[in-house]
């Protein structure tokens, strides 16, 4: 029985995110005119979300996406030379560049949000709010399901560098 729960659970997942990824492709293409990329909508949402405690240096976003810095520098520079990024330089020490959305970068953030509200809306009316309670105590649980497994990579990743 949970095999088959499992499976179920799993294409509707897999279906779902990958409708919703096209989905938000779509929309970004058509909406900024073929000018931006779902990639580079996540790094400005990354770099928004990452502003808070100063964290939003091209180093910071490299070691959370766990990728080098120069990668995450091409992404970057392609958002600069749109106008969906700066570069604020740290005054205590010049060596380090805050990055900050536009007022481009930042309505483009808001209407990202306000497409994702308007599906998640949608969606909505049609449950009852014992599905909405189901759905949120399973999300809940997916959530710890990847912490977990986030620890478990963590430990992993560890054990791999010792062995360097």
């Amino acid at each position: 029985m949970f095999k088959i729960f499992k499976d179920q659970f799993n294409d509707v997942f897999l279906k779902f995110y990958f409708q919703s990824y096209l989905l938000m492709e779509r929309s970004l293409r058509i909406r900024s005119k073929n000018q931006i990329t779902i990639r580079e909508m996540m790094m400005i949402n990354l770099v928004d979300r990452l502003k808070e405690n100063n964290n939003n240096t091209l180093s910071n976003i490299a070691a959370y996406l766990q990728v080098s810095t120069p990668v995450v520098s091409v992404s970057v520079k392609s958002l600069i030379r749109k106008g969906y990024l700066t570069k604020r330089l740290n005054l205590d020490d010049n060596r380090v560049f805050y990055l900050e959305l536009t007022p481009k970068g930042a309505m483009h953030i808001k209407n990202a949000l306000a497409f994702s509200e308007r599906l998640l809306k949608q969606g909505m009316k049609k449950l009852s709010p014992f599905d909405i309670a189901a759905l949120k105590k399973a999300f809940n649980a997916a959530e710890l399901a990847v912490d977990e497994e986030n620890k478990q990579l963590d430990i992993e990743e560890k054990l791999l560098s010792e062995e360097k």
